[in-house]
């Protein structure tokens, strides 16, 4: 709000900026000033325009990006990841654990990741194993 007045006194402006005015223009005044004043103000109310647009704009990323980095956050939570070197043995593949313990290699993954096992046979061990049998592919 823009005060035009003929009060020229410091109380006088002091309650106009008290009351909402953000500019104090005394009479006489002058057209162009008056103009540049206006001006100033229209511009310092479309950057307070803007700059909440840009605000919001900027809280609805930081939204979503904190959503993304809580499924971030999440998603490697889950991850089991096995580290360093991993004891097997070169004869029947256990794996030795960290207690000292051999487990079949199906058991000790299955426990320390996310990997789901499924059987069967390659067709070196079904030959091995079923020896009067075809190997269901039909290769040998």
């Amino acid at each position: 709000m823009l005060f035009l007045s003929a009060a020229n006194e410091e109380a006088d402006k002091l309650r106009g900026f008290q009351v909402g005015g953000m500019d104090f223009i005394t009479k006489p005044f002058h057209v162009e000033e008056v103009l540049a004043r206006v001006n100033t103000h229209i511009q310092l109310a479309r950057s307070r325009r803007d700059i909440a647009d840009k605000n919001r704009a900027l809280e609805a990323l930081t939204a979503e990006l904190r959503s993304q980095n809580e499924a971030l956050t999440s998603a490697l939570a889950q991850i089991k990841v096995l580290k360093e070197f991993l004891p097997i043995c070169s004869g029947c593949k256990k794996i030795r654990d960290d207690q000292g313990e051999w487990q079949d290699v199906d058991t000790y993954l299955s426990t320390h990741s996310d990997i789901t096992f499924t059987h069967g046979l390659c067709p070196g061990c079904f030959k091995l194993y079923y020896p009067d049998y075809t190997y269901p592919s039909g290769k040998s």
